[in-house]
């Protein structure tokens, strides 16, 4: 059936009261992975829509980038950009029409296919409106939100343990070298261009992915503040010679140089991940190559994810919608420079930590196949 028989789009306007009084919410306010939101204040709210708690948002902009949410507020403004969708209780749990549109990959490729645009691709809300869904009994439907809420906290559970990692990485990095900025120990201090030079990625083209290979670091791998191993796309191992200056090994430090502005989505330094020994480095993420009399690789990647470091790197991105760094921005940071026995100190304890967060990662890809794997027989048992 499809979605208008079963759902209304909400067009209310933002009630009257004093600007910025309830909280805002846009499309860049969304994470794409775990579908949750932040919200903020906003002075002006004008061509804003309402949503109440249990509303569903549909990002009509880059529709396929998977920019949908459950509202949990009982009243919250957001982006006329959204579309706000409402199901009718009686016969549709919003909760499974969240998860059937959140998660379903029917759906995007049904949005790929209604989408219109090049640099910023959008869908209509007729569009959204006939997509066809199969819905059993409201009870089953309850039932089956049940089981995929518990798939879904064990998989946000497993990135919460690897934020708590990199906070222990972060919290031993400040007792050994203190605060870089305030550099209170003394260390020599030079700038990122006399001890680091950034390596661009190539801009590979889709119609050369296969289906095995070697795979491709795209921004969507790094953005995160991780290495996200999911979702991964691969070039053919002919590649290797013609492209060889933009093969990269594990352990690899890299950096996102594209996002969203004002949000965390660039900027972020991680290590390349050991399930390949070779990867192919794609444009807009740049590899760090270290000159290793001066730095170890450990150091300079804490250094970078030191968050009054990354804050002062994100204020240089430049752009109106998408922020870019550039080579300069990354190179004209200053850095502190320890004695390397102590940042080998600090790189043999990062190590090990790094150690446990693949395994981690590992643990995570496991909870993200049960978690589709338990959607499918949902949808298909629908």
């Amino acid at each position: 059936m499809i979605l208008k028989s079963l759902s209304e789009i909400t067009k209310q306007n933002r009630e009257k009261g004093n600007p910025g009084s309830v909280p805002y919410i846009e499309i860049g306010d969304i994470n794409i992975d775990t579908k949750e939101y932040s919200h903020k204040d906003k002075p002006s709210l004008v061509g804003c829509l309402m949503a109440r708690k249990g509303n569903i948002l549909i990002s009509r902009v880059r529709p396929t980038r998977g920019a949908i949410s459950l509202v949990k507020e009982d009243k919250i403004c957001v982006s006329s950009a959204f579309t706000v969708l409402e199901s009718d209780e009686n016969v549709l749990f919003n909760k499974y029409l969240f998860y059937t549109l959140a998660y379903n990959k029917n759906f995007y490729n049904y949005l790929r296919k209604m989408q219109k645009g090049t640099s910023y691709p959008s869908c209509k809300e007729t569009d959204i409106l006939n997509f066809q869904i199969n819905f059993p009994p409201l009870i089953r439907q309850k039932q089956i939100v049940g089981t995929l809420e518990k798939s879904d906290i064990l998989r946000k559970n497993r990135q919460d343990a690897n934020e708590i990692s990199n906070s222990i990485i972060q919290s031993v990095f400040l007792q050994m070298f203190g605060d870089p900025i305030e550099n209170i120990k003394g260390y020599v201090v030079c700038e990122l261009k006399d001890c680091t030079q950034p390596l661009g990625g190539f801009a590979f083209r889709s119609k050369d992915f296969v289906e095995t290979g070697i795979p491709l670091i795209r921004i969507g791998n790094v953005n995160k503040g991780y290495f996200d191993t999911s979702n991964l796309v691969y070039l053919p191992e002919s590649f290797l010679n013609e492209y060889k200056k933009y093969v990269i090994t594990s352990k690899d430090v890299l950096i996102s140089l594209t996002g969203t502005t004002g949000k965390d989505d660039y900027g972020n330094a991680c290590f390349v991940s050991a399930s390949f020994k070779q990867w192919f480095l794609n444009q807009r993420v740049a590899k760090l190559e270290i000159d290793e009399k001066r730095l170890v690789r450990e150091y300079i990647f804490s250094f970078l994810r030191y968050p009054a470091i990354k804050a002062h790197l994100l204020k240089r991105g430049k752009g109106i919608r998408q922020a870019n760094l550039s080579n300069k921005d990354i190179l004209s940071l200053k850095i502190s420079l320890p004695p390397l026995s102590e940042q080998q100190k600090f790189a043999d304890l990062v190590q090990k930590v790094e150690k446990i967060k693949e395994k981690q990662q590992e643990s995570k890809k496991d909870m993200d196949n049960l978690f589709n794997s338990l959607m499918q027989k949902a949808f298909l048992g629908a």
